[in-house]
């Protein structure tokens, strides 16, 4: 059965994998099949870091049902309690937005046109708009 990120997801998501993180709230490897259930782990790593400052890195991978593949990296700063997250600013795809948005928008050399369209591609399937 096929799992969606959100009702405007135009391609299924098959499951997300924490690849690794720094935190130790929840182990590498990891495996969810939603959207939502990958955002309770960036709360949990969120609500776990040390207060004193910094982020923990973590990895992911998005797998879709065809087998297409995302892997990215997010930098989870600590909040005082899950309900800080609760706005989308810490979930994965406001993260994949704006990690795109950055990524179309850059005039940097190393930035191939294919990455471009890439990350347009994947906006285009997960259903975030990325004029927003």
């Amino acid at each position: 059965m096929a799992r969606t990120a959100t009702k405007k997801t135009t391609r299924a998501i098959d499951n997300i994998k924490v690849e690794w993180t720094e935190s130790n709230a929840v182990a590498d490897g990891v495996m969810v099949e939603t959207v939502a259930a990958f955002d309770e782990i960036l709360k949990a790593i969120a609500v776990d870091k040390d207060p004193g400052g910094g982020y923990c890195k973590t990895k992911f991978t998005v797998t879709l049902c065809d087998g297409s593949q995302y892997t990215g990296r997010i930098d989870i700063h600590y909040i005082n309690c899950p309900q800080e997250t609760d706005d989308g600013n810490l979930g994965l795809l406001n993260h994949i937005a704006t990690s795109c948005r950055h990524t179309i928008n850059s005039d940097a050399g190393y930035i191939k046109q294919e990455q471009k369209d890439s990350c347009r591609q994947w906006c285009l399937w997960l259903g975030i708009d990325l004029e927003a």
